[in-house]
């Protein structure tokens, strides 16, 4: 946008509060976003796949500085990913914007730019990135110190086996309120998309399961899950017990697109 678009519209009342609703929306977006079970378990997911990459290609988290740049990759990320997916008829939801009432005020185009105005600015806050980085920081040493694998301790997760992922994206947070537990991986399959949320007690899992068939139906299928924590997991790469260090050039693999 244009600086003379920009103080054409600010001359505007009307408009100007349908850019300041516009701004807010964005910044909201973004604060969902990154508050959401769904990216901290991406996350968790980025930094379990950087302990198997070679040495050689990997830089390792030391400083604070370190932490600080990969939150803010990690962020850019989201950004990307976001701008690619998110349709701008659901931005003008979002935003509040009333075709029949709003159009002589401001333009669709115009709430887009300024919705990304405020989405942008929240994920680039240096608050934003020092936050991020001290959960990123908090991950890594929770991995460094989870037991070996000789000292595995047995567990059980509960996964929730979506019809695809928008309809994951849509209810997850209402599914992790019936759980009460983190979200600890996520990923598409063959016929669906899984949400797997752990541990839980194996005497929990006929009330949860029970819970969720309340809510969804036979729109979901859900399954008790053994595990073992700081070991291997059967279906899964990932161990719990190594040092985590993070590709300083390597682009991630592209993010889901996140619940709303």
């Amino acid at each position: 946008m244009n600086h003379q678009r920009h103080q054409s519209l600010r001359q505007n009342r009307d408009a100007e509060a349908l850019l300041d609703a516009a701004e807010g929306a964005g910044a909201q977006y973004a604060s969902d976003q990154i508050e959401s079970n769904y990216f901290m378990s991406w996350v968790h997911e980025q930094l379990l796949e950087a302990s198997h990459m070679d040495p050689s290609e990997v830089v390792p988290l030391d400083t604070r500085a370190d932490f600080r740049r990969l939150a803010k990759n990690l962020l850019q990320q989201l950004e990307w990913d976001t701008k690619q997916d998110l349709d701008h008829g659901e931005i003008l939801r979002l935003a509040g914007w009333n075709e029949d009432y709003d159009r002589a005020h401001a333009s669709p185009r115009d709430i887009v730019h300024y919705f990304y105005k405020g989405f942008d600015g929240r994920l680039r806050q240096a608050s934003t990135v020092d936050w991020l980085a001290g959960e990123v920081q908090a991950i890594h040493r929770s991995m460094e110190t989870r037991p070996t694998a000789r000292e595995a301790i047995p567990a059980y997760n509960i996964l929730v086996v979506t019809p695809d992922a928008h309809f994951a994206r849509k209810h997850e947070r209402k599914i992790s309120s019936i759980i009460q537990q983190p979200l600890v991986r996520q990923g598409p399959i063959r016929d669906g998309y899984d949400l797997e949320y752990g541990p839980i007690h194996r005497d929990d899992y006929r009330r949860l399961e029970g819970l969720l068939y309340r809510e969804f139906g036979n729109a979901v299928r859900v399954r008790l899950v053994q595990v073992m924590y700081g070991g291997m997991r059967e279906d899964s790469a990932a161990t719990y017990g190594r040092t985590t260090t993070m590709r300083e050039k390597r682009p991630f693999p592209k993010l889901t697109r996140l619940p709303r």
